[in-house]
């Protein structure tokens, strides 16, 4: 929902690299090929302006993320700091511009 509500499309494409889009169609994190439906975490930032569908791939793929750090299971999306990092260093650039986004854009100051 919060997707939907405040990133646009504009917002993503103008914070990632073409490679990076690229590597999101394409691609998963190699700790998260145990995912039963991988493919539902590949999405096309080009699809943005029409699919909600995208919005849902895009939030599965970032809880896919934070259930593979946080609980790190062995057997089931094992994040392997010796053997994932280059992965992981390429959803960072997705979860920083979401973030930035909904604080630059929606945020306010505290006084």
């Amino acid at each position: 929902m919060v997707l939907s509500r405040y990133v646009e499309y504009s917002d993503l494409k103008g914070s990632l690299s073409d490679e990076l889009i690229s590597y999101y169609y394409n691609e998963v994190p190699s700790f998260l090929k145990n995912v039963s439906d991988s493919n539902g975490l590949k999405f096309s930032i080009n699809n943005l302006n029409n699919s909600e569908k995208t919005y849902g791939k895009i939030a599965r793929r970032l809880y896919a993320i934070r259930n593979s750090l946080v609980h790190n299971k062995e057997g089931e999306n094992h994040f392997n700091p010796l053997n994932d990092e280059e992965d992981l260093k390429k959803e960072i650039p997705l979860m920083k511009a979401i973030a930035e986004t909904v604080i630059i854009k929606y945020g306010t100051t505290v006084e």
